[in-house]
């Protein structure tokens, strides 16, 4: 078959993408020398190998004057001749013909040379190229980790998508496949409007992983070795919409929607989307002329909520305690995505936004934990996005609302003095802040010997700030008196006298005294010295002095060692040395005392006083 025409002819389908364009043009030195144009890119179709030994080739030929004598087609080594002619001065035809090589070995390779040669006379131009003949373009196969099951989304519990892009340059007729040379990407992140921009990843496989939260549409394509490439569709909504009462939002303005995954991809994920007004749900995306788009969608989510406390109220004392009920406590929840329901879980799941509507980033969504009764009250809640994330917050509140309690024993009444009056104050809960009592002791525990007549007050405070007070009066009963007897004796003029001093009851004991002894006669007696008779840890502990003209004497003790206890009788204090100056009749008895008992109160005493007779000497 022969054919020169004003038209050029095409074999094979039309196919857009990016093309390597080679060009190879005959030229000659002279002006008469035919110009050829062969074009053996396998996009554009000037050579179309229809199997491995039928080829279409086609040509542009010009010639400036004459006719062309002849034209050859050389394919691979193999020659073929054509006759033809082109004439007119600077005119051009198209020449094609439909050649049968001997044999097709070899032809699915990258080195099929073909070369045209156009004959005036003895000028010859051509044109020669090479070809790989594979005239379909790749495709690309997505496979993604799953995301979570129960929302559609990726998040903390399946981890990040993971997209592997996996080219593949089958064709429909098994015919020539030259392989996959690139694959191209790019990243659209829907809540930002960001585009991250082509990529380009050498080779049949891409790999990558969306670790930053987000929703992202991912458009991909391949080139393969002969420069044939699956056109990036247009983008579309990636969005399919649902009717809203299947998703329990009936009455809301809202679509439910899901994202619709591209050829191969499990990805995908829950996405609220607005319906716009009497329009119905959003539009599905399109398939491109390969048979879908080459289009992945996923919502990614791999942060929890935060969960904070707002506020409390009533607000807790410095100590932490409230000491009213309820307590009411605020928690806030955001999240860092925009676009979907947040909600906390307490003892059953709570909406926080119970209208329906979707949350918008940078919104907080609150719920009230309330808290009744006593004790150290606490409630774990728990907020999920619609990823899936979830987030833990243990909201806890004190509360005590019983004051302390305080015991005073004994009970009020009429006491024997001595009687150990105690007070103890405890508080079942928050525990006991401060105490107080009329005694002025701050302890919230003690004792104190009755001395007299009182009332005995106790305060206390708990850390809820509870507040309590008890008091108890008693009466002191007044005992028997301590009873001091000084011996009586006989003696002459010149004689010393020793007389003593004997404690004869003491109902509640001796601590200390002190004592001065006089006469009632002034001159008949001398004081000279007293001796102690209870012993004593340290000798200082007894002291004695004899006035200027000895008419009395002082002496005082310290009970360091507790010899003389309650119910004490018959015990002798001191020894007074005294010397007889004239004959006559007196009494011995206290001038001055202080007389402290076991408790370290004044005691009441009766004087026993002495009588000595001096009698003249040699009577």
């Amino acid at each position: 078959m022969r054919g020169c025409t004003g038209a050029v002819r095409r074999w094979g389908p039309v196919l857009l993408g990016v093309a390597s364009l080679v060009t190879l043009m005959g030229f000659a030195a002279l002006a008469a020398v035919p110009s050829v144009s062969l074009n053996t890119s396998p996009q554009i179709g000037d050579v179309f190998f229809n199997t491995a030994t039928d080829v279409y080739v086609s040509a542009s030929i010009t010639v400036t004057s004459g006719t062309i004598d002849d034209v050859k087609v050389i394919v691979n080594g193999e020659s073929f001749d054509f006759l033809s002619g082109c004439s007119g001065q600077g005119t051009s035809c198209s020449f094609y013909e439909n050649i049968n090589l001997t044999s097709g070995a070899g032809t699915c390779s990258a080195n099929n040379t073909i070369t045209v040669q156009a004959f005036q006379g003895s000028e010859m131009g051509s044109a020669s190229g090479t070809q790989f003949p594979d005239y379909s373009p790749p495709a690309v196969n997505p496979t993604v980790n799953v995301p979570d099951i129960n929302t559609g989304w990726y998040n903390m519990t399946s981890g990040p998508p993971n997209l592997t892009l996996t080219g593949d340059d089958a064709n429909p007729k098994t015919w020539c496949q030259s392989g996959v040379s690139e694959i191209h990407y790019d990243v659209f992140h829907e809540d930002t409007g960001i585009d991250d921009g082509e990529q380009i990843v050498s080779g049949s496989v891409a790999s990558l992983s969306l670790s930053q939260d987000g929703v992202y549409t991912i458009t991909f394509w391949a080139v393969d070795a002969a420069g044939n490439s699956s056109v990036p569709p247009t983008k579309f909504s990636p969005y399919e919409a649902q009717a809203a009462s299947s998703s329990g939002n009936s009455g809301s303005p809202w679509w439910q929607a899901m994202v619709r995954p591209g050829p191969g991809c499990s990805g995908g994920g829950g996405l609220a989307v607005p319906a716009q007004a009497n329009s119905g749900p959003p539009a599905t995306p399109v398939p491109d002329q390969f048979g879908g788009p080459s289009v992945c969608n996923f919502s990614v989510d791999l942060t929890p909520p935060d969960l904070q406390i707002i506020n409390q109220s009533p607000a807790p004392n410095a100590n932490g305690w409230n000491n009213t009920s309820p307590v009411a406590i605020t928690v806030g929840c955001s999240d860092n995505l925009s676009s979907w329901y947040v909600g906390f879980g307490g003892p059953g799941f709570i909406v926080c936004n119970n209208q329906g509507l979707p949350y918008n980033q940078g919104d907080q969504v609150t719920a009230v934990i309330s808290f009744s009764g006593e004790g150290q009250l606490s409630q774990t809640v728990t907020a999920m996005d619609a990823a899936g994330n979830t987030a833990q917050l243990s909201v806890s509140a004190k509360i005590d609302l019983t004051p302390p309690l305080i015991t005073i024993t004994p009970g009020s009444g009429t006491l024997d003095s001595g009687t150990i009056v105690s007070w103890s104050v405890s508080d079942a809960l928050s525990g006991l802040a401060s105490c107080s009592t009329s005694l002025g002791s701050s302890a919230c525990s003690g004792s104190t010997p009755l001395t007299q007549s009182m009332t005995l007050t106790v305060n206390a405070v708990d850390l809820a700030g509870n507040q309590a007070s008890a008091s108890q009066k008693f009466q002191l009963n007044s005992p028997s008196p301590l009873i001091l007897m000084i011996e009586s004796g006989k003696a002459r003029v010149g004689d010393e006298i020793s007389l003593e001093v004997v404690l004869v009851e003491a109902p509640l004991g001796l601590r200390q005294y002190q004592l001065t002894i006089g006469t009632n006669q002034a001159g008949l007696v001398q004081f000279e010295s007293v001796d102690n008779r209870v012993p004593v840890e340290d000798p200082l502990d007894f002291s004695s002095s004899v006035s200027e003209h000895g008419q009395s004497v002082t002496f005082s003790l310290v009970d360091s060692l507790d010899q003389v206890q309650a119910g004490a009788h018959q015990v002798v204090l001191a020894t007074l040395h005294l010397r007889a100056l004239k004959a006559g009749k007196l009494d011995l008895s206290p001038l001055a005392f202080s007389v402290l008992n076991d408790q370290g109160s004044k005691e009441q005493i009766i004087f026993l006083p002495g009588q000595l007779v001096i009698q003249p000497r040699g009577s």
